[in-house]
């Protein structure tokens, strides 16, 4: 794992608990990794090989468990002006998200608002699937207590930020389902982790802005400026369809460094306007990816003979 140049520890406003979302410091905290049951129907095809190993320790739970596959162990205060060395989130409500160019935007991940007595702030729990849109600015304002947070950009870029006190009337702008553009498409041969949670849900047709490429036997969401064709599985139950379909893109969660996928919030162009999902996008290896100029995997040869996976 490189060397970071900020500890990403916390310091916690007085009456916050353990539920209260942070960064764990890479060198004193450890996410705990629930093991995620091997989806159903699965076609495996194409098995992904496992990435690098990370550093975690197990926990055991009840069969079915469908609660937050990290927690964290514990947590540390630190003097304010080291989360002052971090740029300041500062989220953005529904109306606001709904006016912001996409390239400004990163969001918390797996996180919701959850609104505190009258009169008091609002704070943040982990809730796998919730969001909390936001902008950055530079410095944090004087005096406030702050903590530190994980967010993601669009182009998968996973950044340390410190997070103020919410107000009363910041609230989480809900993600709408999951974009997919590849073999967990219709008719493609993982079609069935989605089905294995949404049965009878249509996809609604959609494209991001971006790039695709061929990485051997499965496609990858990287940067650029043409269209990357897919399907948008709109859902109001997160959690369970991300339990499938994060072990399947390689995604161990927000507090580890991603290998080759990290989840992040797409604005996902459709018939009726845009919406924000869910999607993977690729940030690993490129030495062997072959381009896709249509932006449309069902135009790809499903293997490439000299490709390999990295």
């Amino acid at each position: 794992m490189p060397a970071r140049s900020v500890a990403t520890l916390t310091l916690l406003p007085d009456g916050a608990d353990a539920g209260v979302v942070a960064a764990p410091c890479w060198a004193d905290q450890v996410a705990n990794r629930v093991p995620p049951a091997t989806p159903p129907n699965t076609n495996s095809s194409a098995p992904r090989a496992p990435g690098p190993a990370h550093h975690l320790s197990r926990r055991s739970l009840p069969a079915g468990f469908m609660g937050p596959a990290y927690q964290l162990a514990s947590m540390h205060a630190i003097p304010l002006r080291v989360s002052r060395a971090l740029p300041r989130f500062v989220p953005l409500s529904a109306s606001e998200l709904a006016q912001a160019q996409p390239s400004t935007v990163l969001f918390l991940g797996d996180v919701r608002v959850e609104q505190g007595p009258e009169g008091a702030a609002a704070r943040l729990v982990q809730a796998t699937g919730g969001t909390l849109p936001g902008r950055l600015e530079s410095g944090a304002a004087a005096g406030q207590p702050t903590i530190t947070a994980r967010a993601v950009r669009g182009d998968g870029t996973v950044l340390d930020v410190s997070l103020g006190p919410l107000l009363g009337g910041v609230s989480s702008p809900p993600v709408a389902g999951v974009f997919v553009y590849g073999t967990l498409m219709h008719g493609e041969e993982r079609e069935g982790a989605i089905r294995s949670v949404l049965p009878s849900v249509a996809p609604v047709d959609g494209w991001v802005t971006g790039a695709l490429v061929h990485l051997g036997a499965w496609p990858g969401l990287v940067s650029g400026e043409g269209r990357v064709y897919g399907e948008l599985f709109l859902t109001p139950e997160l959690a369970p369809l991300l339990a499938v379909l994060d072990p399947i893109e390689d995604f161990t969660g927000f507090h580890t460094l991603p290998t080759e996928y990290v989840r992040v919030v797409l604005p996902v162009a459709t018939v009726s306007g845009r919406v924000w999902a869910w999607g993977y996008r690729y940030v690993g290896d490129m030495t062997h990816a072959v381009p896709i100029p249509s932006g449309r995997w069902r135009d790809a040869p499903r293997r490439l003979g000299n490709a390999r996976r990295s």
